[in-house]
């Protein structure tokens, strides 16, 4: 039993050494998950607004060609 004990002393303390390092790794990937989300955001919505600028001058090309057509 003693040296269950001591193995799981020794794994606990390679854990330890390495949580720091780790918690500083998913801060960094979470931080840019973020940044990465914001700009999705931001993206979507210059696509809409571009969507409604399309679609408005389609609008219009259709409307010239009638008149030209008449």
């Amino acid at each position: 039993m003693g040296s269950r004990k001591k193995a799981a002393s020794s794994n606990e303390g390679i854990y330890a050494d390495h949580m720091d390092e780790t918690l500083n790794r998913l801060e960094k990937v979470m931080n840019e998950r973020d940044d990465l989300k914001s700009e999705v955001i931001e993206l979507r919505q210059k696509v809409a607004q571009m969507t409604a600028t399309v679609d408005e001058l389609n609008k219009q090309i259709g409307e010239l060609r009638q008149q030209l057509a008449h």
